[in-house]
This record gives structure tokens, C-alpha cells and sequence, in this order.
């Protein structure tokens, strides 16, 4: 029993952070035998006289510890899905750590994202026309073999200061925010999963994308 609630739990939690759409139906019998799973690792009857060793021990806490992460994890993506921007709301930075999403709020690092400056040949509306252009050229088959699941525009528009468009992978169907947000001079700009905790690099080739298509209507931007 310890070993099986210890061994079924890991990969239960891992799979079903990232559990694609179509198997979503089956996600209630699992959660049922990871948490039974869980259950029997810690009210397994000792033999008659025996004590726990310390790996039964282990085993036993490590099991608590992975049920536990696994009934926090819906409430951590709840918040993860609703941490976004907005016109009058700064684009936050991505969690410390995190492989899966790039901000310009980031600190100075590896998952930060430059300035996107429109420059000093077109003004602020002319910016965002040309951003609007790039979001609905964006193919709904994908580019670079991502996002061949589609995308659509989520929350405002370009012409409002605030964009987020939600893009999906083709297989497995996980959902990526893209979100883009005007100042003064500026775009701040903020990719990110919201399951996983690496994405193969997907948001960084989304976004050399967007950075390329700029710069080739002359937008000061770096390629990450």
C-alpha cells in the first residue's frame, strides 16, 4: 500500500496539471484513486509488534505531502488563470522561477522581455494599428509547429491600450495568454503557460514572432 500511494500519486499530480480536454472526463476517477491511494499509504495496519522504519516513515509523509499538493493545485491555477493585466493595471511579472512565462516586468534575467518601442517615426494610434494588424495576421494553424490549436482575442483590443489573446496547442489543448499593454512610449508585453511548469519554449517563439513582425514595420524591439 505504501508504495503504491506513494508511486501513483506523482505521476497522478504531474498529469493532470497539464491533462489535456479530452480526458478531462476520466479526471474525477483519478483524483478518487489518488486520494484513496493517499488514504491506504497512511492507514496501512503495522504487523503485529513491528515498528515503522524510517522509509516507511518517508514514504508515508512523502505520500501526505503529494495528496496534499494535488488538492492545493486547482486552487493555484484558479489564481494563476486570473492574474493578468489590464488597461489601468500594470502587466504583473511571471512567479520567480518560473520556465513557462516572459514578462517585461520580470527583473533583469533570463525570462525578462525588452522594451517594445513603437519608435519616433509613427505616434501612439499608428502603434496600435500596427499591432492589431500583426494579432489578426496571426495564422489560426499556428507558425513554427505552435499554437495549432487556434487562437482568439480574449479581453480588449489594441485600440483600448490592453489586448490578451488566448492561444491553444494543437494536441493536448493547453492554453497560452499573450497580453500586451500601451504606455507612454511602450508596449509592456507578458506571455505565459498556465499549466506545466516548462514549455518547450513556446512563448519565447510566440513572441520572437510578434517581434519580428514589428520590427519590420520599424519598431525598436529585441528577439529574445
Amino acid at each position: 500500500p505504501l508504495s503504491f500511494g506513494v508511486f501513483f500519486i506523482s505521476p497522478t499530480c504531474f498529469f493532470l496539471r497539464r491533462c489535456p480536454a479530452p480526458i478531462m472526463i476520466a479526471k474525477p476517477l483519478l483524483v478518487v484513486l489518488a486520494f484513496c491511494s493517499c488514504a491506504v499509504a497512511f492507514r496501512a495496519p503495522l504487523r503485529a509488534g513491528a515498528e515503522l522504519s524510517r522509509r516507511e516513515i518517508g514514504a508515508r509523509v512523502l505520500g501526505g505531502a503529494l495528496g496534499g499538493a494535488f488538492l492545493a493545485a486547482p486552487a493555484a491555477q484558479a489564481a494563476l488563470i486570473t492574474n493578468f493585466g489590464s488597461k489601468d493595471k500594470a502587466l504583473p511579472a511571471c512567479t520567480p522561477g518560473a520556465k513557462n512565462c516572459w514578462s517585461t516586468a520580470n527583473p533583469p534575467g533570463k525570462m525578462q522581455v525588452g522594451p517594445w518601442v513603437w519608435g519616433d517615426t509613427k505616434n501612439k494610434e499608428e502603434a496600435m494599428k500596427d499591432l492589431a494588424n500583426v494579432i489578426n495576421n496571426y495564422p489560426q494553424e499556428g507558425q513554427s509547429k505552435i499554437d495549432g490549436g487556434g487562437w482568439k482575442v480574449a479581453d480588449g483590443s489594441p485600440s483600448d491600450g490592453y489586448v490578451r489573446v488566448e492561444y491553444t496547442s494543437k494536441r493536448f489543448k493547453f492554453v497560452d495568454d499573450l497580453e500586451f499593454r500601451f504606455g507612454d512610449s511602450a508596449v509592456e508585453v507578458r506571455s505565459s503557460s498556465r499549466e506545466g511548469d516548462y514549455d518547450f519554449e513556446v512563448n519565447k517563439t510566440r513572441l520572437n514572432y510578434f517581434a519580428n513582425q514589428l520590427k519590420a514595420l520599424g519598431w525598436n524591439i529585441s528577439t529574445l
